[in-house]
């Protein structure tokens, strides 16, 4: 079923992936083909003494660009100052701390936010360099504020005293335990059948793939209407709400900090040539690929 809403939404995001570096164009397609199918959405960030960053990586650029997030951040308005303030505890919890979890529920906001998100953060250390990483994931589901709150109330109990749904938007939760990441995606899914955390997906190479073939149509300037009725027929574009309304350009600081944009990880780049043809591949972050995207060629070492 096609959801006029994304298909608009896709057609605003094209201009602005079109000005983008091909990773970041490639990621935002990846993310939002988990989004709008209900899939988790995982991405990192790095940090140093400057705060949290990611990194852009350019091309003919020996060391990839540290962005840091407290400058992409927009701190008008609401619920963008609520947001900030979320991202203030979140970075001077990170600066603090070795080793934990932290966890942020963004309830549903009209206009803006069509379902709620609750997203989880987990403090860990590069492979090598041993610097400071932060894994993020998002699951997007759809619920009722009484079951949404009994849910958070239930699965972090320091939170009991709150019994307004919006009020979480401001709060950093820091579970007293461990978190059982399975167990808390099991009860989300329980309020939302169409969370699908462990069911069918497209596999990662052939997303991969298929992201690359979106992000190839929309160099070649193809039309912004036919690149989303591309990605719905490819199955890239799912029928559930993009997180961000239809007139939001993607290019926004929402877009850069969801997406994960540019990330190198502890194999290098995510972003590198084929030694055969010279095409560009592209992989997930932590995994490596064994055959080039263009010509079949073997680029593992």
């Amino acid at each position: 079923m096609k959801n006029e809403r994304n298909l608009q939404t896709i057609e605003n995001f094209v201009p602005a992936w079109k000005n983008a570096p091909d990773q970041v164009r490639i990621d935002g397609i990846i993310s939002t083909y988990k989004e709008t199918h209900r899939l988790t959405d995982n991405w990192p960030y790095y940090f140093d003494i400057g705060g949290v960053f990611i990194q852009l990586s350019k091309e003919n650029q020996e060391k990839p660009e540290k962005i840091y997030i407290k400058d992409l951040i927009k701190k008008d308005g609401y619920p963008e100052k609520s947001e900030a303030d979320i991202f203030n505890q979140l970075e001077n919890w990170i600066s603090k701390t070795t080793e934990g979890n932290a966890v942020w529920v963004s309830p549903p906001y009209p206009g803006k936010y069509p379902c709620s998100k609750i997203i989880f953060h987990q403090i860990a250390y590069e492979f090598g360099t041993l610097d400071k990483v932060i894994l993020n994931s998002a699951v997007l589901f759809d619920a009722g504020k009484k079951d949404t709150l009994e849910l958070v109330h239930e699965l972090f109990p320091q939170t009991t005293n709150i019994n307004n749904l919006e009020k979480l938007r401001s709060v950093l939760i820091l579970p007293e335990d461990d978190m059982d990441f399975s167990l808390i995606l099991n009860k989300i899914s329980q309020l939302d059948k169409n969370v699908n955390y462990e069911g069918e997906q497209i596999p990662e190479d052939i997303l991969i793939e298929k992201a690359v073939f979106i992000s190839n149509l929309i160099s070649s300037e193809v039309n912004p209407r036919s690149v989303a009725y591309e990605m719905h027929k490819i199955g890239l574009l799912g029928s559930f709400s993009i997180s961000c309304p239809a007139f939001l350009h993607a290019s926004t600081a929402f877009s850069e900090l969801i997406f994960g944009f540019g990330i190198k990880d502890r194999f290098g780049s995510l972003r590198f040539s084929c030694p055969k043809c010279g095409g560009i591949n592209t992989r997930p972050f932590g995994r490596l690929i064994s055959m080039c995207q263009h010509c079949g060629a073997n680029v593992r070492c």
